[in-house]
């Protein structure tokens, strides 16, 4: 899992919706969530910043994300 995967559920959205708004085919998306792909058109990578924020930069969504420390 990616943090991009993570993101995209926080906020509700399946893989189709957030392609859609990124402006990619769903199964680009995928790629990107499962690691198969590590770039996309610069429009779609603006629009990702645009969604989750500045500091997400496709490098950062397509990372696992850091473990959490236990309790």
């Amino acid at each position: 899992m990616t943090n991009l995967t993570v993101l995209r559920r926080q906020r509700g959205l399946t893989q189709g919706q957030l392609a859609g708004l990124v402006g990619l085919p769903r199964q680009e998306l995928n790629r990107l969530e499962n690691g198969w792909l590590r770039r996309v058109r610069p429009d779609a990578e603006k629009r990702l910043r645009e969604i989750f924020g500045p500091e997400w930069d496709l490098d950062s969504l397509i990372r696992e994300p850091a473990p959490r420390p236990e309790l």
